[in-house]
């Protein structure tokens, strides 16, 4: 008999905080994270990365300052 139920793996949990799961598949999720600290917590910091991500309006470096960054790592003796 087991007494403890298995965790949801952590590609689903991505599927769930991105929202790619059947509306059944959700619920199901949901009433797991319920009664898991442990699942609750990794899809809560999913969320959390996924809605830093969308919300990203940072600029890339230009590409001649990155390509001279790295010319200086390369030329330091290691």
């Amino acid at each position: 008999m087991k007494l403890t139920t298995p965790h949801i793996a952590f590609a689903r949990l991505a599927d769930l905080a991105e929202g790619r799961l059947t509306p059944e598949e959700s619920a199901r999720d949901e009433e797991h994270l319920a009664a898991c600290a442990r699942c609750s917590r990794q899809v809560a910091e999913l969320r959390h990365v996924a809605t830093l991500m969308r919300t990203d309006d940072s600029v890339d470096a230009p590409r001649d300052l990155v390509s001279e960054a790295v010319r200086l790592f390369r030329s330091r003796p290691a």
